[in-house]
């Protein structure tokens, strides 16, 4: 059986000027689960895109046009959002900031 988890992509699509902690909390919780899950930070408040690959291991690029492709295609109200993927269908999308929001991105990693 396939593990789901491996073939996960997610998207945090955020404005790091109002919520930089829980973006830096995200990547903790990333590194702490040691996941092999794709992780993509969007910033809307500079159209960077953070590529986390291992903990030493980031690649950043400046892509407005995707952030807000992305934001369009995918019916994006409100930040932060969090976008899951599996094979490139998106499974679950989350809108808005929970106290459980960590718990919830376990699930996925």
């Amino acid at each position: 059986m396939n593990n789901i988890r491996n073939k996960n992509k997610i998207i945090l699509i955020t404005n790091n000027l109002y919520a930089k902690d829980l973006t830096i909390k995200f990547i903790e919780q990333w590194n702490k689960q040691k996941s092999e899950i794709e992780l993509q930070i969007f910033d809307i408040n500079d159209f960077t895109i953070s590529y986390i690959f291992t903990i030493n291991m980031v690649k950043k690029l400046v892509n407005k046009k995707l952030v807000l492709n992305t934001i369009d295609k995918y019916n994006v109200s409100s930040y932060p959002a969090f976008l899951v993927f599996n094979e490139n269908n998106l499974i679950e999308c989350i809108f808005g900031s929970y106290d459980n929001i960590l718990q919830i991105l376990d699930i996925y990693l």
